[in-house]
């Protein structure tokens, strides 16, 4: 499940009916939101890596440690 970051709303990507016929399906990155309609582009392992750098960052900046 994720959470639309426009309108909230909880869904599994993997459920999304909206691409069904589009032939880029398989290969796409791109995930719509089946309540508002909003396009986002999956996260794959770099941004999963770059959002964990990010955060070990902020907690030296702040003094916190993992």
């Amino acid at each position: 499940m994720i959470k639309c970051s426009l309108c909230g709303f909880e869904f599994d990507p993997e459920k999304n009916i909206a691409c069904t016929s589009c032939p880029l399906k398989k290969s796409c990155k791109v995930i719509c939101c089946p309540n508002c309609g909003y396009q986002t582009v999956e996260e794959g392992k770099m941004g999963d890596a770059f959002k964990k750098i990010l955060k070990e960052l902020k907690g030296r900046k702040n003094g916190i440690k993992d």
